[in-house]
């Protein structure tokens, strides 16, 4: 959104609307994955270091490191469909896969429960 879009918005019958439209494009195409990307998006309002926070609420030392992981290994299953360097695919282990989800869900709502607290 630039000055000349902002004149614009004046007279508009519903400017919040336009907002939301821009901000709604924006993100649908904006990759959240990596923690530094999350931080610097709940920066704004206003909520530093949020992913070490809620790690720091989860009572886990290595939440984060095994996020990143699990957030690893979700990329190679969608960029290399789930082969190795050898073209063999790569075993995924159930009770792994169990704690990898549970850790990004234990992740999520910290980070949830972190936001709320600050928002209110």
């Amino acid at each position: 959104m630039d000055v000349k879009q902002s004149l614009e918005m004046i007279s508009m019958e519903r400017p919040h609307r336009r907002i939301r439209t821009l901000v709604d494009q924006y993100l649908s195409n904006y990759t959240t994955q990596r923690l530094d990307v999350i931080d610097k998006l709940f920066r704004v309002y206003g909520i530093a270091n949020l992913t070490k926070n809620a790690q720091g609420l989860s009572g886990k030392k290595k939440l984060l490191k095994n996020v990143e992981a699990s957030v690893s290994r979700r990329n190679e299953i969608a960029h290399a469909g789930d082969y190795n360097s050898h073209d063999k695919l790569q075993e995924i282990a159930r009770d792994k896969t169990e704690k990898q989800i549970g850790n990004i869900k234990l992740f999520v709502e910290k980070s949830e429960e972190l936001i709320f607290k600050i928002i209110k």
